[in-house]
């Protein structure tokens, strides 16, 4: 119940030993200090029980690489906050929670994080009233416009295409 913050990897080890049945944190999950603070972080799989958190979910400046430990969450009732993570490449961790719930979106200053286009995340920006500060990351996933850009499926090219009718101002085409 409550919030609960943790700013060293040893604090988070010891949750899972500490809380071995835990699926629901009450209140903010947040790890790190604050965006200026370095910690030690780097693997959160302690957390992979969890399925709801009742406020934020925030990662500042940890040393993770990916958010796997959060796969299980489902749902949080607040911002989601991935920043100035500098060895972050992947949140697909993330990807299974529920847009409904998140309030603020904000990844930001992760400098290895290219890849940004994960389901939810591009669920969540297409709808243009939902809050989003996306920028600082790397190329793919260095702003708003570029996420938008990665979500948006690939067209198919044609193919079998075939010309008829052909005139001085006008041609049928077909293709499967």
């Amino acid at each position: 119940t409550g919030d609960v913050y943790y700013t060293t990897q040893a604090e988070i080890d010891n949750f899972i030993a500490t809380y071995p049945n835990c699926t629901q944190i009450g209140g903010k999950l947040q790890l790190g200090v604050d965006l200026s603070t370095p910690n030690n972080i780097n693997n959160v799989s302690a957390f992979s029980n969890i399925v709801s958190v009742g406020g934020d979910l925030i990662i500042y400046s940890s040393q993770l690489t990916n958010l796997n430990g959060f796969s299980s969450i489902t749902s949080i009732a607040g911002h989601l906050d991935i920043s100035k993570n500098s060895q972050l490449i992947d949140i697909s961790g993330v990807q299974n929670i529920n847009i409904a719930g998140i309030t603020h979106l904000y990844i930001e200053q992760n400098t290895s994080l290219s890849s940004c286009n994960i389901e939810n995340v591009c669920s969540y920006i297409q709808i243009p009233e939902n809050y989003r500060l996306i920028y600082g990351n790397a190329t793919g996933c260095e702003n708003s416009e570029a996420v938008v850009y990665d979500c948006i499926p690939p067209c198919e090219l044609p193919s079998n295409i075939t010309v008829s009718n052909i005139l001085a101002n006008k041609a049928t085409i077909n293709w499967t």
